[in-house]
């Protein structure tokens, strides 16, 4: 969270003079948005309830009453409870992985009927308590736009409080103007909701939409969700095209970009495409029974997430000129602390435990609530450097490598190539995800980014193969490819670049999401070679710590391990909000001294 989103509920401040008492608030001000409130994981919403800064010098100026906030802070951090899967009313200090943390656990609690009682949640969300019923989960359920993960809020929120039992309550709150004013805040704006649903029912000689989104693999909870609402409401209603809407954004979060995705989506198809497998499914369990092994394409069930409780919170001083500063936060001001270090159960431990050490683990603690060691912690390195590469801009020409999933594909073999352990915390990032299909259609028509183009630029005649009228241009090495399509579309481009080319007889993979994603690898240890000196395992392979939660990707090195290669290359900036990956990603660097 933004450092300008701390707050101060309440600041008690006691001293013989009221000038000076006034100059002190300014600076305690200054003070609490500049402190690095240690003690916690980073992102994590942090309520306090009393803070008590004790006797302060009035005249002290805001980077000693700073140090004296994080010296308060750090002593109250090994008592302050996490409340991600229980509620905990008496204690002082509490803290959620994140904001939307926060929100999914109210959520859940709204549509189980429980009423949030504890003294966080009304400084937490006193608007929406404020309400009652389905206006209370509405006015949730779009304060979930505003936290980190933006237009992907209501997904996340969705991925974490869905279960059986609170279908029906979800359904009765979603209303049409919820359901339009959700996909307006997506991108999908009322003309496009109204023309979509327009257009939903028409025949395809009426002009429907054609290319329809195909039926994504969503988890069961999703389907369950889907089919409901289209019983109900049926498949053209806004509100149940809305939630299929959702389903997709949360395994393909790169078209939030798009903002025809809604015109392209058929419910109908998707629920044909999923009684057919139903309807299939027993078959092939009957014969993977009989071998003594699971269908093809399935894993085990992982165990469900416990819904989240997290509140948001700083400390409330009260100061004065030898003045006793005993700072008064009821509810709490909100603090998430920016800062890399230990989580809660690991503050008598210095930060240089080791990133392959993993024995002192607690399995059953979430990865969430914590930095987690990782020998593969660079892997969050190779988020830049598939921005220098034009990842996203590659996803936004070709809107079926997102339904090819090639960013996942990216992640898992990655995983596969360089050997994750089981437990490695990066794994969170995609085995949660549904495996997409096995096989993938080619392109009929590719063209790559401009970054590709121009690290090819300069290295010889570029490689060419044609058949039946189908040109497939190549790297000079025929490392990676740069276009697929019609030999005239194919000769403009070489004329427009200035580029040569010669003919090769070995006939290239088609251009789909598997073939592209070998290309991307390939493409990143050229880049990486070429500017940092560096290979693709050098740069994946680095010990570091990391900590995930449903809007953030952190990822923290020691101090001593920072690779100038990697600066001069501009490879260790802030990424920030990756949408295609639908978090923000940050980079920290600790003194382990």
């Amino acid at each position: 969270m933004a450092d300008g989103l701390r707050r101060i509920h309440r600041l008690n401040l006691r001293g013989p003079d009221p000038a000076r008492m006034t100059r002190l608030r300014l600076r305690l001000e200054d003070a609490f948005r500049t402190a690095s409130l240690p003690g916690l994981p980073p992102q994590a919403l942090v309520l306090v309830r009393r803070l008590d800064l004790g006797l302060v010098d009035a005249d002290s100026e805001a980077p000693r009453l700073a140090a004296r906030i994080d010296e308060r802070v750090w002593n109250l951090a090994a008592s302050a409870v996490c409340v991600d899967a229980a509620e905990r009313a008496d204690a002082g200090v509490v803290w959620f992985s994140d904001a939307l943390q926060a929100h999914a656990v109210l959520f859940a609690r709204l549509l189980d009927g429980r009423p949030p009682r504890a003294w966080y949640w009304r400084r937490l969300f006193p608007q929406v308590l404020a309400e009652t019923g389905p206006a209370a989960i509405t006015r949730l359920w779009l304060a979930s736009l505003e936290t980190a993960a933006g237009p992907l809020g209501p997904a996340r929120l969705l991925e974490a409080v869905l279960q059986p039992a609170r279908i029906e309550p979800l359904l009765d709150a979603l209303s049409p103007d919820l359901a339009r004013r959700l996909l307006h805040a997506q991108g999908q704006g009322p003309s496009l909701v109204a023309r979509a649903s327009a257009q939903a029912g028409m025949a395809d000689g009426e002009g429907a939409v054609v290319g329809h989104i195909a039926p994504p693999p969503v988890a069961p909870p999703w389907r369950t969700l889907i089919r409901r609402a289209a019983r109900r409401w049926g498949p053209h209603d806004v509100r149940c095209r809305c939630l299929a809407l959702q389903a997709l954004f949360g395994i393909q979060p790169g078209r939030l970009g798009r903002a025809d995705t809604l015109q392209h989506l058929d419910v109908e198809t998707w629920l044909a495409a999923w009684e057919h497998e139903t309807a299939v499914a027993p078959a092939r369990r009957a014969g993977a029974k009989g071998r003594g092994t699971r269908p093809a394409g399935t894993r085990p069930a992982a165990p469900g997430e416990a819904t989240d409780e997290t509140a948001q919170g700083a400390a409330t001083p009260d100061t004065g000129k030898a003045v006793k500063v005993a700072t008064h936060t009821p509810s709490g001001p909100a603090a998430q602390n920016p800062s890399p270090v230990q989580a809660p159960g690991e503050q008598g431990r210095r930060t240089e435990s080791r990133a392959g050490d993993t024995a002192g683990r607690d399995p059953a603690t979430p990865l969430s609530l914590a930095w987690w060691p990782s020998p593969h912690a660079g892997l969050g390195l190779l988020i830049p450097l598939w921005q220098q590469l034009d990842l996203g801009d590659l996803l936004t020409r070709h809107e079926a490598l997102l339904s090819q999933d090639l960013p996942t594909r990216l992640l898992r073999e990655l995983a596969r190539r360089y050997r994750l352990a089981p437990d490695d915390p990066a794994r969170r990032l995609f085995e949660h995800l549904p495996a997409g299909p096995a096989g993938t259609r080619p392109l009929a028509r590719f063209e790559a980014p401009g970054a590709w183009w121009r690290l090819a630029a300069g290295r010889g005649a570029l490689r060419r193969h044609e058949k039946d009228g189908v040109v497939t241009l190549l790297e000079p090495r025929g490392r990676w490819r740069l276009f697929h399509g019609e030999a005239a579309r194919a000769g403009t481009i070489l004329r427009d670049r200035g580029l040569a080319n010669r003919p090769c007889s070995a006939s290239p993979p088609p251009p789909d999401a598997t073939a592209l994603c070998h290309d991307l690898l390939r493409l990143g240890a050229f880049y990486l070679r070429r500017h940092a000196g560096l290979s693709l395992r050098g740069l994946v392979c680095r010990r570091g710590r990391v900590a995930l939660t449903p809007t953030h990707w952190d990822v923290a090195f020691a101090l001593g391990d920072t690779d100038l290669r990697l600066r001069r290359a501009a490879l260790d900036c802030d990424p920030g909000w990756v949408p295609w990956l639908g978090r923000v990603v940050q980079f920290h660097y600790l003194d382990e001294e």
